[in-house]
């Protein structure tokens, strides 16, 4: 609820919402606010063909890092070629700086489903109240193996429970030895999750676009948090 300027409004009572449903008039009990902050955990692809794309994601990274607030907490992991984490939940910048200097290229395939599961896992047994936002810089060349239709109801069920947003990057890497673009189940996850929960899914075939889209990510996440 924000003002016409959109900054949000505090001290509203219950009588001063009206819930309607199919027409119909639902009284509200009551209505308190949900100061919760945001939590930010991004993943990276440094598999494949990273090293050809390097640079621009870490310019896109500090660039991203820098439109947050020092209240919102950040964390950074890779995907090659097991998801791992090179910056646990801080809010220090100087931590953040030193984990993008450590991201690097890896023979291996970024497993981005299995990183975007261990970072909710997190996320579902932490009790804290904080609302987790997963940043997926993705790339064609990464692991295409998907999961069971278990496992991925299960992560589509815990990004509901726990109130999370997903953006999604896919960066477009052709792939030398058999002369296409893959990255076809990248496309069909990210599309999905981002739909399901009111994230953004941006393709894009230039590694140079990192270095804006990212930051433009990072403005949205940051208004975003300042509502909450």
């Amino acid at each position: 609820v924000a003002d016409r300027t959109g900054a949000p409004l505090k001290g509203l009572s219950a009588g001063q919402f009206t819930v309607l449903e199919d027409g119909v008039k639902f009284p509200v009990a009551r209505a308190e606010p949900m100061e919760w902050p945001t939590r930010v955990t991004v993943l990276v692809d440094n598999g494949g063909k990273a090293a050809d794309y390097l640079l621009n994601l870490r310019n896109g990274l500090r660039a991203f890092f820098h439109e947050f607030p020092a209240s919102v907490s950040t964390e950074l992991l890779v995907l090659a070629p097991q998801p791992r984490f090179l910056v646990r939940a801080t809010t220090d910048a100087s931590q953040l700086e030193k984990g993008i200097g450590l991201v690097a290229p890896d023979a291996g395939s970024g497993k981005f489903f299995e990183g975007l599961r261990e970072g909710l896992d997190r996320a579902v047994k932490d009790k804290a109240d904080f609302f987790p936002t997963f940043v997926v810089v993705a790339s064609s060349f990464g692991n295409m193996s998907p999961p069971s239709d278990a496992r991925y109801a299960q992560l589509q069920k815990d990004l509901y429970a726990r109130a999370a947003t997903v953006h999604f990057v896919l960066l477009e890497v052709r792939s030398e030895t058999r002369g296409e673009v893959t990255g076809m189940f990248q496309s069909r996850v990210g599309n999905q999750v981002t739909a399901m929960t009111g994230g953004r899914y941006d393709n894009i075939n230039a590694a140079t676009r990192l270095e804006t889209l990212l930051p433009e990510i990072g403005r949205q996440i940051a208004a975003s948090a300042a509502k909450q």
